[in-house]
């Protein structure tokens, strides 16, 4: 019964000379399943969540989070075991939680070869995962289901191996510790299986340590990633895109602000001045606004400042304050800009503020 059956903890008479031991077994066995298979569960739901916003690399994080959620549910049944079953169905489950965990290193495996965008998979590849899968249901017997588990833990043991490998060639080195610890696990759990020691397995530790460092590792980059398509390479304000996420509320305002005489300073002091220009305009520009308000660069050298929860003299008082100080760090350029608060839909207020912008290069000309 004990190797196909329950893993509870035996009721004890004597608590105080036992109940350490029985701790100890608890926690390798039945309370670390409830950790892992609700840890699962939740990264799985986080990979997920990341792909439905990953739009054009989503598919990764799709495979990703299947993986936790496979690995999940195989620790659900092991948290808790039916206690009444007919063999035949006890046979099933076993041979469905297999399965979970084959499924589960498949998608680990796929997840991971496309997130670094390596060959895609074959309808040879296919049809054998899909192959590996039918033949976990073959066995009509708990010794052939043992036979073929300890084959497809072997497997498991050497794709878990290849994607250490995969991953440590991509650049992804931060989950060493990890990884080393997660194979030894595996293991430990290929010996304790085939030579039949009583099962005290740290296999679930193993991997649930992998899969927060793989998780961590992943949502660090998707928050890389995430920064580099929303902010402007040169000068680190947000690109235009983030204009769509500006609110319309009468206690938001914006400023259109392009820059005097840019071209003079570019052909005066070459590129590489005109860039550092840029730049430094926008770090003057935040540290005049602080957290109240994002920078945009609209293009070239145009910029809009969202203002956020403020009012019109607040605004003006900034954007002198800009002006002047920007005129004093280089001579030879200027800004003009334009206010508006953001009343209507936002287009219509940028083009308002513009032909303002335009009104004070026009009077600054004039004068």
């Amino acid at each position: 019964v004990h190797d196909i059956g329950m893993q509870w903890s035996p009721a004890l008479v004597n608590y105080r000379s036992h109940g350490l031991i029985t701790d100890l077994r608890s926690l390798f066995t039945s309370d670390m399943s409830l950790i892992t298979m609700g840890a699962g569960i939740i990264l799985g739901a986080i990979f997920i969540l990341m792909g439905a916003h990953a739009k054009n690399e989503s598919i990764p994080y799709f495979l990703l989070g299947a993986s936790c959620i496979f690995y999940g549910i195989y620790n659900f049944e092991l948290a808790y075991r039916v206690s009444t079953v007919s063999l035949a169905g006890l046979l099933l489950m076993r041979k469905f939680l297999l399965l979970c965990v084959y499924l589960s290193t498949v998608c680990l495996y796929e997840g991971i070869r496309d997130y670094y965008k390596l060959n895609r998979r074959s309808v040879k590849c296919i049809a054998l995962y899909a192959g590996l899968a039918v033949i976990i249901f073959v066995p009509w017997s708990f010794l052939g289901l043992r036979m073929i588990t300890i084959v497809y833990n072997l497997l498991i043991f050497l794709a878990m191996i290849s994607i250490v490998v995969l991953m440590y060639r991509n650049g992804t080195k931060k989950l060493g510790a990890t990884a080393i610890f997660m194979i030894l696990t595996i293991l430990e759990s290929l010996v304790i299986y085939s030579v039949g020691i009583p099962k005290v397995s740290l296999l679930n530790y193993g991997i649930i340590v992998f899969l927060l460092g793989l998780s961590l590792t992943f949502v660090d980059d998707y928050a890389r990633l995430k920064i580099k398509a929303t902010t402007d390479f040169l000068t680190g304000a947000y690109n235009r895109e983030q204009i769509e996420n500006i609110e319309i509320r009468p206690e938001n305002y914006i400023a259109f602000i392009d820059i005097d005489y840019f071209k003079k300073y570019n052909d005066t002091y070459g590129h590489k001045k005109g860039d550092s220009l840029l730049v430094a305009l926008v770090k003057l520009i935040e540290s005049h606004t602080e957290d109240q308000s994002e920078v945009i660069r609209y293009g070239g050298d145009e910029f809009i400042i969202s203002f956020r929860d403020t009012d019109e003299l607040k605004v003006n008082k900034s954007m002198h304050e800009i002006k002047s100080e920007f005129q004093a760090m280089f001579d030879i350029v200027d800004i003009s800009y334009g206010i508006s608060v953001v009343d209507r839909e936002i287009h219509r207020v940028i083009q308002e503020v513009d032909i303002k912008m335009y009104e004070m290069k026009d009077h600054k000309k004039r004068a």
